[in-house]
């Protein structure tokens, strides 16, 4: 039996928890918004730090939604709505 395995396992479970925390931090951060595509790519495609992640998601321009028909139609008057 190999005595290294449950230090090897303890480092791999927190390589592991590290890089959710990394991945939550790039996809949860202000800059993500409107940029969903780009921060996904950097949290999943890369190993890219959170801030420089931020830094170049800040630095790039908001994704455009693509045109939805509904766009067009009138919102009811939310006057006494609660």
């Amino acid at each position: 039996m190999n005595s290294h395995a449950p230090h090897i396992d303890a480092l791999r479970a927190a390589a592991v928890t590290e890089e959710r925390a990394r991945i939550r931090a790039i996809l949860g951060c202000p800059e993500a918004t409107d940029r969903y595509n780009l921060a996904l790519a950097l949290a999943t495609e890369t190993g890219m730090e959170v801030c420089a992640a931020r830094e170049l998601l800040a630095a790039t321009p908001r994704e455009r939604l693509p045109y939805s028909p509904f766009d067009d139609i009138p919102l009811p008057d939310s006057a006494g709505c609660n």
